[in-house]
C-alpha cells in the first residue's frame, strides 16, 4: 500500500473502498455527530518517518472542513517537491469515520471505527496513484493499548489492516489511534510513521 495515500486514507496515513458504498447528500451530514477530538478545522500533525519506502523525513498532515463535518485531509513529505501532496475526504459520523475522494462524499466508505469492539472487522478499497485496485481488510484488534511516542504517551485503539493489490502483493499496517490525538503510531511491512507534535 502506498505510504502516501495511507494517513490521508485515515486520517493516515495507507491508507491512504467497497464495504458501504452509498450516496449522502449535503444535508445528511449535519446530523452526524464528530465525536473524535482530532478531525477538527485547522488541526495540524507532524510525524516522524522512517524511509522504508517513501525516503522523506517527516510526513505534514492538516484539516480543513469544507462543508459541515465535511474535512479536506491533505498530507505531504518533507516540503513536498520529491512526493506530490495527496488529499481526500473524511466525515466523523457518530462511531464511523468515513472516506471519499470527493467533498460530495458520493461513494463513501467507512475507514475507521470509534468505540468498536475488539473482532470488528470492515473492508474497504481504494485506488493507487498506480490505477491498481487496493482492498484493505481493518480489524479492531487491542483496545486501551499505551503507546510512547515523540508527542507523547497515549491510551490507544489498535486497527490491524491487511491490504492487498490488484497488480499482486500485499502488506500489513498496524495503526494506533487515540480519539483525542488521532493516529499516533502507523508501523507495517512498507510504512512506519510516529507523531512527533500536532496544533491541538
Amino acid at each position: 500500500m502506498s505510504k502516501r495515500n495511507l494517513f490521508a486514507g485515515l486520517l493516515l496515513l495507507g491508507t491512504l473502498t467497497i464495504f458501504s458504498c452509498k450516496k449522502d447528500s449535503p444535508n445528511n451530514n449535519a446530523a452526524c455527530a464528530n465525536n473524535t477530538g482530532w478531525l477538527k478545522n485547522g488541526h495540524a500533525a507532524v510525524f516522524i518517518n522512517t524511509p522504508i519506502f517513501i525516503t522523506a523525513d517527516s510526513l505534514y498532515a492538516s484539516f480543513e472542513e469544507v462543508s459541515t463535518g465535511v474535512f479536506k485531509s491533505t498530507s505531504r513529505f518533507d516540503d513536498g517537491t520529491l512526493y506530490p501532496s495527496q488529499s481526500n475526504y473524511l466525515q466523523a459520523c457518530d462511531n464511523s469515520i468515513y472516506q471519499a475522494v470527493a467533498a460530495d462524499l458520493v461513494n463513501k466508505q467507512e475507514v475507521y471505527r470509534i468505540n468498536g469492539n475488539v473482532g470488528d472487522t470492515w473492508t474497504f478499497t481504494t485506488t493507487s496513484s498506480g490505477g491498481n485496485s487496493i482492498t484493505t481488510v481493518t480489524t479492531i484488534t487491542q483496545k486501551n493499548v499505551s503507546k510512547t511516542v515523540p508527542a507523547g504517551t497515549f491510551v490507544c485503539d489498535l486497527f490491524h489492516q491487511v491490504s492487498t493489490s490488484s497488480a499482486g502483493g500485499s502488506a500489513t499496517t498496524d495503526t494506533y489511534i487515540n480519539n483525542a490525538a488521532g493516529p499516533v503510531l502507523v508501523d507495517g511491512t512498507s510504512v512506519h510513521y510516529e507523531l512527533a507534535r500536532k496544533n491541538y
